[in-house]
């Protein structure tokens, strides 16, 4: 059967090694030939290998197969974390906490972008990106990191006051996203209480 391969999007070409196909003959085998030989460098798309063996009689019999190689959508793991002190928070008061997205690769991420929606218990004071701008609408922060270089990070710090005595209103629920295909989605939220 075929064989096949995936590259990480951007690569064009892969080292890929099979079995040799089972030959057999009523008389003894003298050759077999892997045309190319496993352990070739394939391009992307459908690599046909031709596969011949030889009797001792010099008669010979091919067979085909592809190597298939692949080259998967774009892809990067943003992870979210948060640093937050709500026990210290108090009426009419400012809060602060800090956000943290991490672009854990393989790929840059492009269209990172973090959420960050409010309880209706706190107004809205501010949120400071270390990359990118931050706006909010409604109670619903957005921040738009453009594009997190694989290994990179971006840090917001949003400031809040309560409206409310309870410390729980001032817990929120954030997500971060990207325009990307995301490999690990359980790293991508977070509430902060």
């Amino acid at each position: 059967g075929d064989v096949v391969t995936n590259v990480l999007f951007g690569v064009t070409n892969a080292v890929v090694t099979y079995s040799a196909p089972v030959a057999s003959d009523n008389c003894s085998l003298a050759s077999t030939n892997s045309a190319p030989p496993s352990g070739s460098t394939f391009g992307l798309g459908t690599n046909v290998v031709t596969f011949t063996a030889m009797d001792a009689a010099g008669n010979t019999n091919s067979c085909h197969f592809n190597v298939i190689v692949n080259q998967v959508a774009p892809q990067a793991d943003l992870a979210l974390t948060a640093t937050a002190n709500a026990a210290t928070a108090s009426l009419n008061n400012p809060v602060s906490y800090t956000l943290v997205v991490t672009n854990k690769g393989p790929q840059d991420a492009t269209g990172a972008q973090l959420v960050d929606t409010l309880p209706d218990s706190v107004a809205y004071n501010n949120a400071t990106p270390s990359a990118g701008t931050c706006t909010n609408i409604g109670g619903v922060v957005t921040c738009d990191f453009g594009t997190l270089t694989n290994g990179t990070a971006a840090t917001v710090t949003v400031i809040v006051t309560p409206t409310n005595s309870a410390v729980a209103s001032v817990c929120s629920v954030v997500t971060v996203t990207i325009s990307l295909v995301e490999p690990v989605t359980a790293n991508n939220s977070t509430n902060i209480c």
